[in-house]
């Protein structure tokens, strides 16, 4: 299977998909082969991942965007996921979350215990307050396990799909 991403990526298989841990991958190594790079994070809330709603197409998003040519790769995502998601929660990187990579598109994905409800929540406020002041990317977020996710597969933007489709197929329950 061959994924369809816009003509500026490189073609992605899914035998191109690698799984680490956050501490073993070599970010240095991994920046080197690739000329930009689009990071995200997604955050795991036992069999639940937490997803948005682009605000311009409607379609499911992985939480993330393009690094910054000079940017750390792991800093990148989070700072990709603080605009989009309109604030951080924590220190996401504090228990050696997994890590998929397809070429030059990778999601973090720490293991978090929030209230899901109150996530979503918190969330609309602070888009709320943000959207007089910012353009915000994300419409709303939602929480999918493994079924949800391979369900909705075609409701995914085509990058985000890559991740979605990897974390479906890691952590079917």
């Amino acid at each position: 299977m061959m994924f369809e991403l816009p003509d500026y990526y490189p073609k992605i298989y899914v035998t191109d998909i690698v799984w680490s841990s956050y501490n073993y991958v070599d970010w240095d190594e991994y920046k080197r082969n690739y000329s930009f790079h689009r990071g995200g994070i997604t955050l795991r809330n036992g069999e639940y991942f937490l997803f948005g709603i682009d605000n311009e197409y409607g379609s499911l998003v992985d939480i993330g965007g393009g690094i910054k040519h000079n940017e750390d790769l792991r800093y990148g995502a989070l700072r990709e996921f603080q605009e989009e998601f309109n604030g951080t929660l924590f220190n996401l990187f504090n228990n050696n979350p997994d890590v998929v990579m397809a070429k030059n598109i990778f999601s973090i994905i720490p293991r978090v215990n929030l209230n899901k409800n109150k996530v979503v929540k918190d969330f609309k406020i602070r888009r709320a307050k943000a959207v007089e002041k910012v353009n915000c990317e994300l419409s709303d977020v939602l929480w999918l396990n493994s079924n949800q996710i391979m369900n909705r597969l075609d409701e995914f933007y085509k990058v985000s799909r890559v991740v979605a489709y990897a974390i479906a197929n890691r952590y079917s329950y």
